[in-house]
């Protein structure tokens, strides 16, 4: 099991609609393994958190990383 946590914060002085987050895993063999995790466009006030937790079937090559960025607009 791979426990992706993290939390994407507002710092800007408006309400903004949080982007879907792209989650990338890197296994031992160097192969990409990709996973959404949607946000709905649900909007957060300036100031913000949005706290996410993903639980996903760790790859059986091992991992070698992990990254979580904004999915770009559609």
């Amino acid at each position: 099991m791979l426990v992706v946590d993290g939390a994407a914060v507002n710092k800007s002085e408006r309400e903004t609609p949080l982007p879907d987050l792209s989650i990338n895993i890197v296994n031992g063999k160097g192969e990409s393994i990709r996973y959404l995790l949607g946000t709905n466009g649900m909007l957060l006030s300036a100031g913000e958190r949005f706290a996410f937790s993903s639980r996903l079937a760790a790859p059986k090559e091992g991992v070698h990383s992990v990254s979580v960025t904004f999915r770009p607009g559609k």
